[in-house]
């Protein structure tokens, strides 16, 4: 159940530990998926620190990579600002294998640079 709410949390721009337990206090979502329980922020982390610190990385990305698989989320246009940014559109249908390799280490960079700020971001509570 922790994973889950972490997971989401993450995917909903939420870092921090206390922030994540005012959601779940505070968000239909959230009290979905505790099933109406209520963790506090000493149990988030201590569950994020200790128990799932080396495991979240490759969950989370597992969960990213199958949402872009499926096509619930589009890697192609990013929002900053507000400003729409569209990636560069391609011409053929078909994809070339070193393209899939290159867009997964792409987006395994990405995690990684998100996760050394989630660590920031646990170490300044």
């Amino acid at each position: 159940m922790l994973t889950k709410v972490i997971i989401y949390a993450y995917t909903q721009r939420i870092y921090s530990s206390r922030q994540i337990a005012k959601a779940v206090r505070e968000n239909i979502p959230f009290m979905w998926l505790v099933g109406r329980q209520r963790p506090d922020f000493h149990t988030l982390n201590r569950f994020r620190s200790q128990r799932m610190k080396d495991v979240l990385e490759t969950v989370f990305t597992a969960v990213f990579q199958f949402l872009a698989d499926e096509k619930y989320i589009s890697l192609e246009h990013y929002f900053v600002d507000g400003t729409k940014i569209e990636a560069n559109a391609n011409r053929y249908t078909f994809v070339w294998g070193k393209a899939v390799s290159k867009h997964k280490a792409k987006l395994q960079a990405k995690v990684h640079a998100l996760f050394v700020d989630i660590e920031a971001v646990e170490k300044q509570e």
